[in-house]
């Protein structure tokens, strides 16, 4: 596959801005975190997270496909398809979240994690979805169109 079909390429662009911003942001609050085999393990934890946070932005993008029966609606979204992109993210982080701390004890919080009280879960994760998933429709819309338009 050339360089610049693989470029223009949807799907690989929100792999490849998924983890570009995703591991920035990781790296950023890695400080809200507690490890169970101490901070030795947070690129082994960090990176599997990066991959999470992947595989939610690419489920993300297909159920609003599938909703919308287009792959190309991160070309011109509408507000609902941005909401639906955002909500379902969120809902997925919420309910991740929610499991690994206060189920299977993946991590912890550290004091410094600012948390939501009514589902018991971190802030940052929450916010951090939302954030990168406004950013990468805008990305990958600007990267994909501007590819197309040099053609």
């Amino acid at each position: 596959m050339k360089v610049s079909k693989l470029t223009n390429n949807i799907e690989f662009n929100i792999i490849f801005f998924s983890l570009l911003l995703n591991t920035l942001w990781e790296g950023l609050h890695s400080y809200f975190y507690l490890f169970p085999d101490g901070l030795a393990t947070y690129p082994h934890y960090c990176w599997l997270c990066v991959g999470g946070d992947i595989l939610i932005a690419l489920g993300a993008f297909f159920l609003v496909s599938l909703i919308y029966k287009s792959r190309k609606w991160i070309l011109k979204p509408t507000k609902m398809q941005v909401l639906f992109f955002v909500l379902a993210g969120v809902i997925y982080t919420v309910i991740s979240e929610f499991v690994h701390v206060n189920v299977m004890g993946t991590w912890q919080y550290s004091d410094m994690m600012p948390m939501i009280p009514v589902v018991d879960i971190g802030l940052s994760p929450v916010v951090q979805w939302i954030i990168i998933s406004l950013v990468l429709i805008f990305v990958v819309r600007r990267q994909v169109n501007s590819r197309s338009s040099t053609k």
